[in-house]
């Protein structure tokens, strides 16, 4: 499946002027939510992103993305079960690594 870094996305669209509205926006904030959602309660063991941000979000192909985009949790590398992760991990980007 092809699909482009959410971030690489927006500024494209932002280079050639092309605003998205309100309703796109919230199809993929509301997938993003959803994908969390699903992550976290998940069981026997949840599972916590760890650093998520506009660059972990894939927008994946389908006939057409701008119409009806499909959102995509990706870079799961800093993933991780809440009660094992140090409590430097709980609240963002790794310790030394920028946070976008």
């Amino acid at each position: 499946v092809e699909s482009i870094e959410l971030m690489t996305f927006l500024q494209q669209r932002h280079a050639a002027s092309r605003s998205l509205g309100e309703r796109w926006l919230a199809k993929v904030m509301r997938q993003i939510l959803e994908a969390l959602q699903y992550c976290h309660e998940l069981r026997p063991h949840s599972i916590v992103h760890g650093d998520l941000r506009l660059a972990s979000v894939l927008l994946a192909s389908t006939s057409d993305a701008e119409a009806a985009p499909h959102t995509v949790i990706a870079d799961l590398g800093l993933a991780g079960l809440p009660c094992s992760l140090p409590p430097w991990r709980l609240a963002g980007a790794a310790k030394g690594r920028a946070p976008w």
